[in-house]
């Protein structure tokens, strides 16, 4: 979507663009939470965090099959999520196999029910932990402020805002869309004109702001280079277990002729 329609279709007040900022994407965190921790580690730390959370696994499993049977693949934790609390909720996504089960995308939704912080403050404190942003947006109409941050030296947004951004409308941390074919043609070449390949897309760090003062604050980090590389390869190993499981029923096969 190019900058003129983005604009005219979100009817915004105000529009801030900058480069990516140089932050190395291990050192942003949002209260505490990291890509690249592991399951245990991004467990422990959002019950260190807050005691009261009710943590859950998603596991999920993928199904090949060697042209006769069904096969599948061991299960593996791809989310953990909160359950429903008056403040705090997470959900955390993981790299699914091969790959090491590390994080690649988190989201923390805060809701400030007592003690409501105005816009201005909590941009304020946003701006002191990650620096200016990239993309900041205000749309008054719906009295919400919509904040990028596009991480890594000499990398680029791969994924620019598709639809009007909103209250509930913003990157997705679950990852349950295809990002490869988001941000890449089927010819292998990349969306944006500004990226030449998927290692050239920047760490995404996306805020919400709902109200003024703020009543709802939706924060959220998506590795998106680690995400697509990840999709690549599990279609490159559900390939290769798909060809090895014709290959071994291949090797079991009789040559006696069946009786007829």
């Amino acid at each position: 979507m190019n900058k003129a329609l983005f604009i005219r279709n979100a009817l915004l007040a105000s529009l801030f663009l900058a480069p990516a900022i140089t932050v190395h994407a291990s050192e942003i965190d949002i209260v505490g939470l990291k890509l690249g921790m592991s399951v245990e580690e991004a467990e422990k730390l959002i019950q260190t965090y807050n005691p009261e959370l009710k943590l859950g696994r998603t596991q999920y499993y993928m199904n090949y099959t060697d042209g006769v049977k069904k096969l599948r693949t061991d299960d593996y934790v791809r989310m953990v999520t909160t359950a429903p609390h008056r403040v705090d909720s997470f959900l955390v996504t993981f790299a699914a196999p091969p790959d090491k089960p590390e994080v690649l995308a988190f989201q923390r939704i805060q809701r400030i029910r007592d003690a409501p912080v105005k816009r201005a403050v909590y941009l304020d404190a946003l701006t002191d932990k990650y620096g200016a942003p990239s993309l900041q947006v205000t749309d008054p109409r719906s009295n919400f402020m919509f904040i990028q941050w596009y991480l890594g030296e000499g990398k680029v947004n791969c994924q620019p805002p598709r639809v009007q951004p909103g209250p509930r409308v913003g990157v997705d941390v679950s990852l349950q869309r295809s990002i490869v074919r988001e941000i890449r043609n089927n010819d292998g070449s990349m969306k944006l004109p500004e990226a030449k390949s998927i290692e050239d897309c920047a760490v995404v760090l996306e805020y919400r702001l709902e109200g003024d003062p703020v009543v709802r604050a939706a924060g959220s980090v998506v590795n998106v280079e680690a995400a697509a590389k990840n999709e690549l390869n599990v279609a490159a190993w559900m390939e290769d277990l798909t060809r090895k499981a014709q290959e071994d029923l291949a090797k079991k096969s009789g040559t006696a002729k069946p009786k007829i």
